[in-house]
C-alpha cells in the first residue's frame, strides 16, 4: 500500500515509470495487489497528485521470490462407530498460521472440521468418505488434500455354515445353512469365489439347496454383508461323492485331485470273505481312470496312485468279488457252502487343471465424480493352466455399479483386462455414495472353466 504525506488529501497514485511484477496492479488509492507470476526484482516510479494538483513522486523495488508449497496431511484416516474419533490436518511449507476448510465431499457422519485443523467428533456411520480439504498460509497460499477417512465397525460381522463341514452324495437332496454373526442384521450372502457343486445353488438369504450331480470336492467363498455394508468371508468346502454303496469303504479314496500334482487313493472291500478279485468292468462308453495314474490290489484294497497328466472328469466301474466260503460251519458238507458275491462300484473323478485365475486390480477402485467421464480397467491373471478367451461379468444380485457406468462388455476376449467406463449423471446424488458390486471372470478351459469372484466398492463424489 503506497502512502502519501503532505498536500490536501484526497490523492490519486499512478505509475509514472519502470514496471510492477507481473499479476500486480497498482490502484488508485495506491493499493499493490494480484498474484505475482514472475519471479525477480522490478523497479518502478510512483507518482501521487493531491486535490490541489500538487504532485509527489518516489521510487520503488519490488522483489518476488519463490513460494514454498504447501502440503496437507491427515493423521489417523481410519475411525470406527461410535468410537471417539480425533484426527488433525497438518501443513508443512508456506507460513504459519494456517487455517483450514473443506472444499469437496464429505466428512463421515457425527464429524466436524474446526479452522484450525481438529477434526473430531463420534461416528455413526460405517463408510469409506472422500473429502477434499484446503489450507491457506498467513500468506494466503494454499495447499488441498484429497483424501478417504474410513470409518470401521466396532462389530466384526463373522459367516458360519452349518453343518461346518458339509458332505454330499451325488443324486441326493442336499441342503445346508450360512448364518452370520456381529455386524448389524440383516445380512445379505453371496459367493464371492470358488465354486459350488452343480446342482447346488445359493439363496441370499445364505441357504445352499440342490441335487448335486457331479461328485468332487467343491471350495467356494461365502460373503455376509450387513446393512451397513461391513462384510465378512468364509472359505469352505463341500465334499460330494458318488452314490454310497453297501460293502465298500471309501473313506480313502479322494475323487479330486489337481493335474501334476501326485494322488493316492484306496477303496477297501468290507463284504464277504477275502481274497477279492478287482477288475474294470466294461461300459459304453468305455470307462477309464485318469491317465496317469495307476491302480493295484494289494490285500483287500484297491489302491490308485500316480500324478495326473490329464485334466478333467473320468468315469469307470469297478467289480469287486469275494470268494465266498464252501464250508462255513466246518462239517465237511458242501450244502451249506456261502457262493461268491459281487459288488459293482461306478467312480466319478475330477482332475482340475491347477490354474489359477484370479482378478488382480484391487479394492477401492479409483473415486468418480459426478458429471465427469469415468474410466479405469479391471485386470487379471492366470497361472498354471488356464483357457484362451474370457468373460467378465457383474453379478445380478450382488450389488450394483453406479448409475451411468457400466463393464465392458467383454465377453469370449482374448484380453485380460476389461475397462469400466461412463460418467455419472450430475444431480444424481445428494452425497458421496459407495457403491459395492461383485464382479465375475470366467475362461473357457475345457472341460472344467476356471471362474473367479472378487467384490469391489466405487466412491462417487457429489458435486453441490
Amino acid at each position: 500500500m503506497l502512502q502519501a504525506i503532505g498536500g490536501v488529501p484526497p490523492y490519486v497514485f499512478s505509475l509514472l515509470s519502470g514496471s510492477l511484477p507481473p499479476g500486480l496492479g497498482l490502484s488508485a488509492n495506491g493499493a499493490i495487489s494480484g498474484t505475482p507470476t514472475q519471479i525477480g526484482s522490478f523497479s518502478f516510479v510512483a507518482q501521487v497528485r493531491d486535490s490541489q494538483d500538487l504532485l509527489g513522486f518516489a521510487a520503488f523495488t519490488i522483489v518476488i521470490g519463490n513460494q514454498t508449497p504447501l502440503t496437507l496431511a491427515l493423521a489417523p484416516a481410519t475411525g470406527a462407530v461410535g468410537v471417539p474419533y480425533s484426527g488433525l490436518v497438518s501443513a508443512t511449507g508456506g507460513t504459519s498460521p494456517y487455517f483450514f476448510q473443506r472444499v469437496a465431499g464429505a466428512l463421515p457422519d457425527g464429524l466436524a472440521l474446526n479452522v484450525n485443523g481438529t477434526i473430531s467428533g463420534v461416528p455413526t456411520k460405517v463408510g469409506a468418505f472422500a473429502v477434499s480439504i484446503q489450507g491457506t498460509d498467513g500468506n494466503g497460499a494454499t495447499g488441498t488434500l484429497n483424501t478417504t477417512i474410513t470409518i470401521n465397525s466396532t462389530s466384526p460381522v463373522t459367516v458360519n455354515l452349518n453343518p461346518s463341514a458339509p458332505a454330499a452324495i451325488v443324486g441326493q437332496f442336499f441342503s445346508a445353512v450360512l448364518t452370520a454373526t456381529g455386524g448389524t442384521p440383516p445380512y445379505t450372502f453371496v459367493r464371492t469365489a470358488g465354486s459350488l457343486p452343480p446342482g447346488v445353488t445359493l439363496d441370499t438369504n445364505g441357504t445352499l439347496l440342490g441335487v448335486p450331480t457331479v461328485p468332487g470336492a467343491f471350495v467356494a467363498t461365502f460373503q455376509a454383508t450387513d446393512q451397513l455394508g461391513i462384510v465378512g468371508k468364509l472359505t469352505s468346502t463341500i465334499n460330494v461323492s458318488s452314490t454310497a454303496v453297501a460293502g465298500i469303504d471309501a473313506t480313502g479314496f479322494p475323487l479330486t485331485g489337481a493335474l501334476g500334482v501326485p494322488y493316492s487313493g484306496v477303496l477297501k472291500a468290507t463284504f464277504g470273505t477275502a481274497p477279492y478279485t478287482w477288475t474294470l468292468v466294461a461300459t459304453s462308453p468305455p470307462g477309464v481312470v485318469p491317465p496317469g495314474l495307476t491302480a493295484s490290489t494289494p490285500g483287500n484294497s484297491w489302491l490308485l496312485l500316480g500324478t495326473p497328466l490329464t485334466s478333467g472328469l473320468f468315469s469307470f466301474t469297478l467289480q469287486v468279488v469275494d470268494s465266498g466260503d464252501p464250508d462255513p460251519d466246518g462239517d465237511s458238507l458242501t450244502n451249506d457252502a456261502v457262493p461268491a458275491q459281487t459288488v459293482i462300484y461306478p467312480v466319478t473323478m475330477t482332475i482340475n487343471s491347477g490354474g489359477t485365475l484370479q482378478i488382480a486390480t484391487a479394492s477401492p477402485l479409483p473415486n468418480a465424480t459426478e458429471g465427469t467421464a469415468y474410466t479405469t480397467n479391471l485386470t487379471a491373471a492366470c497361472s498354471g493352466v488356464c483357457g484362451t478367451t474370457f468373460t467378465w461379468s457383474v453379478v445380478s444380485g450382488g450389488g450394483d455399479l453406479p448409475p451411468g457406468i457400466v463393464l465392458g462388455p467383454c465377453v469370449n476376449t482374448s484380453s485380460l483386462s476389461c475397462p469400466l467406463t461412463g460418467t455419472v449423471p450430475a444431480g444424481t446424488l445428494t452425497a458421496n455414495k459407495i457403491y459395492t458390486f461383485v464382479v465375475k471372470l470366467t475362461d473357457n478351459l475345457a472341460p472344467n472353466p476356471n471362474e473367479v469372484f472378487k467384490t469391489f466398492q466405487l466412491t462417487v463424489i457429489n458435486v453441490p
